[in-house]
């Protein structure tokens, strides 16, 4: 992980000197592009995974289950070509999930609710293959904002009759960044289609401490495979 980070780190450095010593800047140059990400859950449960499993070993609980989805999200953006280098630039983006709950024996449960805001410095790179089509390489950058929400219901009977007994949010922020591969289409001279996959890195969320019920929550580490699809122009 570390390699990658320094790889990215130096493809920045590359990107942000270059534009340094260009002679002029165009804004009629500027590329805008807006994306549509599809993350898979990845490493999102795996340390709450671990103490399930810990807590069953151990006897305190007989048996849980774990269920979580995958999350959606949408960015923007706007690039500048450096030369014949790449393009170079900046988007923000929104991040919904990866939200999941989980049971323990019969009375306890969980809900956790996940939210995602990235600002990143992105790196692009096309090579063609014909008047249509090329291909795309990219790399992001930057930080992450992040927001778990716990809702905690102890049951008796069934879970319609269940009784919310909890609810706090955590917040935490750090370093993301993604690496990209795909392909685009040029639809028209001013707008291509890109469709590809990415593999993304969030920022450590820590436990959370559940005062109410006086128990800590396993944080997460999350990593993720994930697809895309978007439009410049």
């Amino acid at each position: 992980m570390k390699i990658i980070k320094a790889m990215l780190v130096s493809i920045f450095i590359l990107g942000v000197c270059r534009p340094a010593g260009a002679e002029s800047f165009d804004v009629k140059s500027l590329k805008y592009f807006a994306d549509v990400d599809l993350f898979t859950v990845g490493t999102a449960e795996n340390r709450l995974e671990d103490q399930l499993r810990a807590d069953r070993a151990a006897g305190d609980i007989e048996h849980y289950n774990l269920e979580t989805n995958a999350a959606i999200g949408g960015r923007i953006g706007v690039l500048h070509p450096i030369e014949d280098l790449a393009d170079v630039g900046l988007s923000w983006g929104y991040i919904a999930g990866p939200n999941g709950s989980w049971q323990a024996n019969a009375f306890k449960r969980q809900e956790i609710n996940r939210r995602f805001f990235r600002l990143l410095a992105e790196v692009q790179r096309t090579f063609q293959i014909n008047d249509r089509f090329s291909l795309l390489g990219g790399a992001g950058l930057g930080m992450a904002w992040g927001r778990q929400e716990f809702v905690t219901e102890y049951q008796a009977a069934a879970w319609e009759n269940g009784v919310v007994v909890d609810t706090f949010d955590q917040h935490f922020h750090g370093f993301t960044w993604e690496l990209s591969a795909g392909m685009t289409y040029k639809a028209t001279e001013k707008l291509s289609v890109d469709l590809g996959v990415r593999y993304a890195g969030f920022p450590h969320a820590p436990n959370a401490h559940d005062v109410y019920n006086r128990q800590e929550i396993p944080g997460m580490d999350w990593n993720s495979f994930g697809i895309f699809t978007g439009v410049r122009f």
